[in-house]
């Protein structure tokens, strides 16, 4: 910082220094400019991966909700045949009773 402060106020620093000053801190510069654009590349590429990777957990999300639905489905049709299922064992009790009555009469 020494240097930079002679450099402004132009004390005990020959034409040449300055030069030399001023090539290094813009050398500074361009190593920073030149890495922030790598590292904002190496950031663009892991956005464009993350979000290849959300899409296809978004498809394998898609394809869960509709197994859901299908088995929410299968799971209703199975409570329908059991009910129809209670429903046909009462009549077939029914059905047998009267025949035992008949049998006894």
């Amino acid at each position: 910082m020494e240097d930079l402060f002679d450099l402004m106020s132009g004390k005990n620093v020959k034409p040449v220094e300055k030069v030399d000053i001023l090539e290094e801190r813009i050398g500074r510069i361009i190593k920073i400019v030149k890495d922030l654009k790598e590292e904002r590349e190496t950031l663009q590429k892991k956005v464009m991966v993350l979000k290849e990777e959300l899409k296809e957990k978004q498809k394998e999300i898609d394809m869960i909700k509709t197994r859901i639905e299908e088995v929410e489905m299968v799971q209703v049709e199975l409570n329908n045949l059991s009910d129809e299922r209670g429903l046909i064992r009462t009549r077939i009790e029914g059905i047998l009773r009267e025949l035992e009555s008949v049998e006894l009469n």
